[in-house]
């Protein structure tokens, strides 16, 4: 009998110790229990724990949870940060948009492909020359700029043609090139002809010559 009872007290603290279950975080998401999820959020040292509260949050969609989704972007964990990024841009609160900017240049390429998602759904002219110069970096992983491409052409500014341009210049990935051509037919600016047709007469790449092609005609029909 005292050997039970010391199981079931000991099942008991380390429960609790190991902090709430996932159906508790669901139910306090439910309920929209901000304060319970930044409690846990607070206490919690699971890292995939803190990353479904952070998540939880996010799918809140209040003004309240901005604060903890902030200091989320610092966490340790690339999970969680990425989680914090993507609750942040469901709120689209402008006040937001320098600190997210800021999660470009993070470490994990998967916060960084989430960042630029997340920055072409909220929009706006102010995130344009932060993506143009995350496209400069030669380093850069190619999911991501091809990310940034399909994000500009989004946005539909057309101060980042000349920038396409350039990089249709040096781009050896044909995925990329294919969406810079899409990109430039989108944003409708003539001046990017000449590149296009270049691009149709000597492009190797069949689907790239393809969208240089398609990209012609619809700047034409403009």
């Amino acid at each position: 009998m005292k050997g039970t009872l010391y199981f079931l007290m000991l099942t008991l603290l380390t429960s609790m110790a190991c902090g709430p279950s996932l159906a508790e975080i669901k139910g306090w998401e439910e309920q929209k229990d901000i304060s319970q999820l930044i409690l846990a959020l607070q206490k919690e040292d699971r890292e995939v724990y803190r990353a479904r509260i952070v998540a939880a949050l996010g799918e809140i969609k209040d003004k309240k949870v901005v604060r903890a989704l902030l200091a989320a972007l610092n966490d340790p964990e690339p999970d969680v940060r990425k989680e914090a990024v993507e609750g942040l841009g469901k709120l689209k609160d402008p006040k937001t948009m320098e600190p997210l900017i800021s999660m470009l240049k993070d470490e994990s390429a998967m916060v960084r492909e989430k960042t630029v998602e997340v920055l072409g759904q909220m929009g706006g002219s102010s995130v344009l020359d932060p993506l143009m110069e995350l496209l400069k970096n030669k380093e850069e992983k190619n999911n991501i700029k091809l990310a940034v491409v399909i994000t500009l052409q989004k946005i539909g500014d057309t101060r980042a043609a000349s920038f396409l341009l350039d990089l249709l210049e040096e781009e050896h990935d044909p995925a990329i090139r294919k969406n810079i051509a899409q990109a430039l037919g989108k944003l409708g600016d003539a001046r990017s002809i000449p590149s296009l047709e270049k691009l149709l007469e000597t492009d190797p790449d069949q689907n790239v010559r393809q969208e240089a092609k398609n990209s012609i005609e619809r700047i034409k029909e403009r």
